[in-house]
């Protein structure tokens, strides 16, 4: 594998709104005007960044006024830069997505604290409005983008249409969409809140309880939490299809890759190097290869991209879930290649199976460390996300949960028994010093500015110190066990 992103989930991902028409001031008229101004002023922000992570309203407006008065394309703009001047110009660059409130707000103040965004967040706004659409696969493909790597795309928890292949309790939904068809589950959630304003459906509640049990009893599994149910088989649906919207009805839009298969596809791909890889949510992730042969059918995916398209290696974007589906397809690999001396040649696997077909891996919202959603949505019956509340109770996401034996990969893990003491991160608070890296997981509010080698003293003190823990854990589980064994 050539390189390896983490991307955590933004906060805003985006927003286009209109002001009230005001009188513009002189520097956003020059900014407007000459373009070698933005860029001046977009390479003292980058050196601002170098700084320190985030700052008051108030040290930026007099860091650019010191700035306005020392730079000579500025100064020839005009003398003598007030504050109000100062406060337009930041206003701007917050409309532009060159600061960003760390609030949320769109309005710029002195006691707010703000980041500096980073370049490649500020190139793609500016490329959306030089060409003046809201589809970045559109202002890239202006700007002369083209295809060059295959692209595979992994869903999440939730994140795989599902259909039915078999049902004994309702034969006309056999070969229909489950996972998300609102004709299934979509009048009981119009009538929730028609109750919920009036009294009058209350004979009809006995009926659409019977419905919602109906597709409640298809989309759960068997009480071990890995079979299907009895009369029942529901499976993933295959292809782009599976990951792109999950519904789109007058009802609910439910997008998953949508809008990014949009863009790629905007940009010139096609079938032949944009595919994906949906999974069945449902059972325990160490299931998919005994059950669907999905690691099988992956490995025939990726291969499938990389001879395609002229050997070239394949970036791989997983969401959520489907980061530990592609963990658990790496160590498939790995052990492969051991099966077959570790060469990897072939049709075998091993680690040079992995760098030779695998360029990138973009990890989206990635549960390395586990999630306290998946508690939640377990013990107090916590929705997959706030659409599906007018969908599903929380009685009943509770009980689906308990159902689901997917749930167990995304519990949060021990620090001291998670197997990989260097864990390299990156979130936009720390864009600004380049990236960060933490030197243990135990350690996971400590921050380096310099990323760090595992032979340095931290990084081996460290080591020392996870292993250590983990010798104590061991000595303590054995002193009870001793202990209990005298007791007996």
């Amino acid at each position: 594998m050539h390189s390896f992103y983490f991307v955590a989930p933004p906060n805003d991902t985006g927003r286009f709104f209109l002001r009230a028409p005001k009188q513009i001031g002189r520097g956003v008229s020059a900014l407007q005007a000459q373009p070698a101004l933005l860029d001046s002023l977009c390479q003292a922000i980058g050196r601002l960044r170098n700084t320190k992570p985030c700052f008051l309203g108030r040290d930026l407006k007099e860091w650019l006024l010191a700035e306005l008065s020392s730079c000579e394309q500025w100064r020839a703009v005009g003398d003598d830069w007030t504050e109000d001047e100062a406060r337009e110009l930041l206003q701007h660059l917050l409309d532009c997505a060159r600061i960003e409130s760390l609030s949320g707000s769109f309005e710029f103040t002195d006691g707010e604290e703000y980041i500096v965004s980073d370049d490649v967040k500020f190139e793609a706004q500016r490329a959306l409005e030089e060409t003046r659409t809201t589809r970045m696969g559109l202002a890239m493909a202006a700007r002369g983008f083209t295809p060059r790597y295959p692209v595979l795309l992994i869903p999440g928890i939730a994140g795989s249409a599902l259909e039915v292949w078999r049902s004994d309790m309702l034969p006309a939904w056999e070969g229909t969409p489950l996972w998300v068809d609102v004709n299934k589950f979509g009048d009981l959630a119009i009538h929730q809140v028609k109750e919920a304003l009036t009294n009058i459906f209350a004979p009809h509640a006995l009926e659409r309880r019977e419905n919602r049990r109906r597709f409640l009893y298809h989309l759960m599994l068997a009480e071990d939490a890995r079979s299907d149910p009895d009369g029942v088989r529901v499976r993933a649906t295959e292809g782009l299809a599976g990951v792109d919207y999950l519904s789109r009805s007058f009802l609910s839009t439910v997008p998953v890759f949508g809008p990014l298969i949009r863009n790629l596809i905007d940009i010139g791909y096609e079938p032949k190097n944009l595919q994906a890889a949906p999974f069945d949510w449902r059972i325990p992730l160490h299931d998919l290869q005994k059950r669907d042969a999905y690691f099988d059918l992956l490995r025939a995916k990726i291969e499938q991209l990389y001879y395609g398209n002229a050997c070239t290696p394949v970036k791989i974007i997983a969401h959520s879930m489907g980061n530990r589906v592609l963990q658990m397809f790496y160590q498939w690999m790995l052990a492969k290649g051991e099966g077959q001396g570790g060469g990897g040649g072939g049709c075998g696997g091993g680690q040079a199976w992995i760098d030779r077909h695998v360029h990138t891996h973009v990890a989206v919202a990635a549960p390395f460390l586990g999630s306290m959603k998946a508690v939640r949505m377990l013990l107090a019956g916590m929705a997959f996300n706030s659409s599906m509340e007018w969908f599903i109770s929380v009685e009943e996401t509770r009980d689906l949960a308990r159902r689901l034996g997917s749930i167990a990969s995304l519990f949060p893990l021990l620090h001291r028994l998670y197997p990989q003491p260097l864990c390299y991160v990156s979130r936009p608070s720390l864009a600004a010093r380049g990236g960060g890296v933490i030197a243990s997981v135990r350690e996971s509010g400590r921050w380096f500015d310099t990323p760090h080698r595992e032979d340095e003293p931290s990084v081996q003190a460290s080591q020392g110190e996870l292993q250590a823990t983990r010798r104590e854990g061991e000595e303590t589980a054995g002193g009870g066990t001793a202990e209990a064994a005298g007791g007996e």
